[in-house]
């Protein structure tokens, strides 16, 4: 079965054939003592040549958007980018919660940019976290964007 995906953007639609397997996704990302966004740009174009289908951007800087922006003119390859990522670098610092308006914007705002895949990290209901924090875990989760999720 061959699944077919892109972003009106980039005026480019992607296939991914569910029969051939793996399907390689290759991790870049910045933060604010790493690499330089010329590196990941780097990054990106390597794991296109050695045959990834795609990039997931995780930058945690307010770089994101001009890092992405970059991968989309320069790298013929999908991009992937986490909202709840986005969203915690962008978060109006008045308010401590994401809701569902804040989700939904942010979604447009990366397909509108050209993001081709969006990460998302579901919620749990409010009932759930005391079971998280009674639970006798070594990790409360091992998840980046679910710790923030789980903290929002």
């Amino acid at each position: 079965m061959k699944i077919q995906f892109g972003n009106i953007r980039r005026g480019k639609v992607y296939e991914i054939d569910t029969e051939k397997a793996p399907v390689v996704l290759a991790s870049i990302g910045m933060n604010n003592d790493r690499e330089s966004m010329r590196d990941e740009i780097l990054k990106a174009q390597v794991a296109k040549k050695y045959g990834a289908f795609a990039v997931i951007d995780h930058t945690l800087t307010t770089q994101y958007q001009e890092l992405q922006e970059k991968i989309i003119t320069s790298v013929d390859i999908p991009l992937c980018a986490i909202a709840v990522y986005e969203m915690a670098v962008e978060q109006d610092r008045r308010k401590t919660y994401f809701d569902k308006s804040d989700v939904t914007r942010q979604f447009e705002k990366m397909a509108k940019r050209g993001v081709d895949l969006i990460t998302v990290h579901a919620s749990v209901e409010y009932g759930d976290l005391d079971n998280f924090h009674k639970m006798d875990r070594v990790i409360s989760c091992t998840s980046r964007g679910g710790t923030i999720v789980m903290k929002n």
